[in-house]
C-alpha cells in the first residue's frame, strides 16, 4: 500500500526503479542530483482503540530498529513545487532512456523530486533556471535506469 504513490508515477513512464550515479559522473551534471537511498522510519502516532499497529515490511527496519536506507526508485521533474498536480511526462522514450526538455517558461519554476522503494515520501529540489533537458539513461532491459544527466 506505501508503493501505491511511487508505483502509479512510475507506470506514468514505464520504469521501474532508478540507480545512482557514480562520482565521476555527478560532477559533470547541472542541478541537484537524488541521493542513491534515504534513510526513511515510519510509525503509527496514534492506534485507535480496539487496533493493534502492524508493519508489512515496508519500509524494512534494521535489527536494531533505525531506519534501513531505501533505494532511489525514479526521479520525476514537476513545473512547480510537487504536489497537486502530475508530474511532467518526458518528451521522447525509448528503452533506453527517458529525456525530458523543458520550455524557458518551465525551466523558470522547474523541480525535480526523488522518489524512494516502499515509501510515498519524495524528496524535491528546485533546478537552476538554465536547465533545458534531462535523460534518464536506461538499463540494458529498459527497467532499471542507470544514470540522470541535466544540461
Amino acid at each position: 500500500m506505501k508503493k501505491v504513490l511511487t508505483s502509479g508515477l512510475l507506470s506514468l513512464f514505464a520504469v521501474t526503479a532508478v540507480t545512482g550515479l557514480g562520482a565521476g559522473q555527478a560532477a559533470a551534471q547541472a542541478g541537484p542530483q537524488c541521493p542513491k537511498t534515504l534513510p526513511v522510519t515510519e510509525t503509527v502516532k496514534d492506534v485507535p482503540a480496539g487496533f493493534k499497529a502492524y508493519q508489512d515490511g515496508t519500509p524494512p527496519k534494521a535489527p536494531d530498529g533505525s531506519a534501513l536506507p531505501l533505494p532511489l526508485a525514479a526521479i520525476l521533474f514537476w513545473n512547480g513545487e510537487p504536489g497537486g498536480q502530475p508530474p511532467l511526462p518526458p518528451a521522447t522514450q525509448s528503452r533506453t532512456a527517458l529525456t525530458w526538455q523543458f520550455t524557458p517558461a518551465q525551466a523558470q519554476n522547474l523541480w525535480m523530486a526523488c522518489a524512494y522503494d516502499a515509501t510515498a515520501i519524495m524528496i524535491a529540489s528546485k533546478m537552476p533556471a538554465s536547465v533545458h533537458t534531462c535523460t534518464v539513461t536506461l538499463s540494458p532491459d529498459g527497467n532499471m535506469a542507470a544514470g540522470l544527466n541535466c544540461q
